[in-house]
């Protein structure tokens, strides 16, 4: 009986978690239309192995008025950045991309740690490479 009540209570809570890790994209994009730019490629990164690693909140945020991050539910940047800093919102969409991923990016090299992420333009922005939707299409 004690291992048949420990097996329910896992199976609820793999139950329960599923849908919000199996309703994010492995692969995405961000685009940079979104932004107002044309003249870099969008940027294809791995949600996914970004998510097994940090706490949604390191990107999704929300600040309080005293600058705590409330988390962000899994809004996209855009939804609260604009292509151009507004009176509601000072960071626009591009310095909140760079400002999010490169300052980790840096900690993580400052770190010595063993794998680090991109910090130059044409790491991210690169010519040629495939959009996360014919990524996904393989993996089906």
């Amino acid at each position: 009986m004690k291992y048949l009540t420990t097996f329910l209570a896992v199976a609820l809570a793999l139950a329960l978690c599923a849908p919000m890790v199996l309703g994010q994209e492995e692969v995405m994009t961000i685009s940079s239309a979104e932004q107002g730019l044309k003249d870099r490629p969008p940027v294809v990164f791995s949600h996914g192995k970004h998510s097994e690693i940090y706490e949604c909140t390191a990107c999704h945020h929300e600040y309080d008025k005293f600058m705590a991050n409330q988390g962000g539910g899994e809004a996209k940047c855009s939804e609260c950045h604009q292509p151009s800093a507004t009176a509601k919102n000072p960071t626009p969409l591009t310095l909140a991309f760079h400002q999010q991923c490169k300052s980790c990016h840096l900690k993580l090299i400052e770190m010595k740690a063993p794998k680090t992420g991109p910090i130059m333009c044409g790491d991210c922005h690169r010519k040629g490479a495939p959009a996360a939707e014919a990524k996904q299409d393989k993996k089906k």
